[in-house]
């Protein structure tokens, strides 16, 4: 009996270490993948677009809703890391908030900067912009498979002044309806 005791107390243990290593490494790995997350933007900061790019898998997507289509490989998403370099020479992202779970990483940011320069086919405004976002990343082997980027486009519109502020229109139609 006493032999039977020490086999299943030595078993658990074995167990319980075994599950307690496997937790370990998937928590390193959870903190890896939110260093890659998080690199990509630092070397947007550095307005470096290939390093940022560099942190995608070569078929790596970025769907950034709000967009007309998805970046699709590393030498759109590094046009599209360029563009908003060009567009916002002093741009910054700051990581307000992070969670990781498996290999699926959110980060919540501030992105503010200046249109000094083209952006797409808009002229700069010269105008600063406030903006908040959320980014859903899926990172394999160490590179960004997909991305899913979530932010307030219509706000970063009427902050460059290509777009009315809400009840701006309506509030000239009011005017006009006086007149009459």
């Amino acid at each position: 009996m006493e032999r039977l005791i020490k086999v299943l107390c030595g078993s658990t243990l074995c167990l319980l270490f075994g599950c307690m290593q496997q937790d370990q490494q998937m928590m390193q790995q959870m903190e890896a993948n939110k260093k890659v997350a998080k690199d990509s933007w630092e070397a947007f900061n550095q307005k470096d677009a290939a390093k940022a790019a560099s942190y995608y898998a070569d078929n790596g997507v970025v769907v950034e809703y709000g967009a007309q289509k998805p970046d699709s490989g590393r030498a759109q998403i590094q046009q599209t890391w360029q563009a908003y370099i060009t567009a916002f020479p002093d741009a910054h992202v700051s990581i307000e908030a992070e969670v990781a779970h498996g290999d699926m990483v959110v980060l919540r940011w501030l992105g503010t900067g200046t249109n000094a320069g083209p952006l797409m086919e808009m002229p700069a405004t010269n105008k600063r912009v406030e903006i908040h976002g959320c980014s859903i990343y899926h990172i394999a082997n160490g590179k960004i498979v997909h991305e899913w980027e979530y932010w307030d486009h219509a706000g970063f519109m009427r902050q460059l002044g290509m777009m009315p502020e809400p009840g701006a229109a309506s509030m000239g139609m009011k005017k006009d309806m006086k007149k009459k």
